[in-house]
This record gives structure tokens, C-alpha cells and sequence, in this order.
């Protein structure tokens, strides 16, 4: 089991099963993740960070950096406003290969349409070439 934590340094953390013991994996460099997930499979970890993911190999323990081009997701600025909002965080849901299903929900409700709650995106990602390809959508 992994753990980020959030605010200040930050850390990741490894939860052994077996003794209970935590170990700090390593420190998040003042970063906030805006979450985690365990691709048990490929054998590594995929931790969102604003417009970018870290994903962690397991067995060597190399983190990679890749930039997540907003601009590619079609529909994402419709969740928010560009010029005094951040983008809402990208959440992974599921991942196979290099290709992650990606699911971003708006932070807010829409002031002038209080019964409207929130909306949402969905996107295949490529993670090879940055291609983003819009799957589903909810106002």
C-alpha cells in the first residue's frame, strides 16, 4: 500500500502488509500530488501533479517526469476558468500499457445554474504521445 502526503515537503510512503511497518519511499520536494495510483502490472506508481505526472518504477525506483499538455484535452477548459481558476485535478482511473483513463469533475457549481452540480470530463491518454481523446462527458 502507498501514501502521499500533502502540504510542506511531503512524502511518499510504503505500507508493509505484512509487519505494519511504513517506510518513507521518498520525499515529494514541496510538490503536491493531486493523487496516486498503483499500476500493479506495468509495476509502477502514477502521481498527478498539476500539469504534470510522475510515475514511478517499482523495481528501480526511477521517477520520470512527463509534462500533461492542457491544451490537448478537449473540453477540460469548459471546467473551469482559465484566467482565475486552476484546471481541476486529473484523476487516473484506470491504466493498461501507455494508455491512462483520465477523469477530470469541475470544482465548483456553476454560480448562475446552482441545480446544475457538477460536470465532468473523461479522456483516453497516450502517455507516449500526449494524445488526449475526450470518451465521455456530463454537464
Amino acid at each position: 500500500i502507498y501514501m502521499v502526503t500533502l502540504g510542506g515537503e511531503g512524502f511518499l510512503y510504503r505500507l508493509d502488509t505484512e509487519t505494519g511497518a511504513w517506510t518513507v519511499v521518498r520525499s515529494m520536494d514541496n510538490r503536491d500530488a493531486t493523487g496516486l495510483f498503483h499500476d500493479p502490472e506495468a509495476r509502477r506508481l502514477l502521481i498527478p501533479m498539476g500539469p504534470m505526472l510522475q510515475i514511478q518504477s517499482l523495481d528501480s525506483g526511477v521517477v520520470e517526469e512527463v509534462p500533461i499538455e492542457v491544451a490537448n484535452f478537449a473540453g477540460l477548459t469548459d471546467l473551469f476558468d482559465p484566467g482565475n481558476r486552476p484546471a481541476p485535478p486529473l484523476r487516473i482511473l484506470a491504466a493498461a500499457g501507455d494508455t491512462l483513463l483520465l477523469l477530470a469533475v469541475s470544482q465548483y457549481i456553476f454560480p448562475d445554474t446552482p441545480d446544475l452540480g457538477a460536470a465532468y470530463r473523461m479522456w483516453s491518454y497516450d502517455l507516449a504521445t500526449g494524445d488526449a481523446r475526450l470518451l465521455a462527458y456530463g454537464s
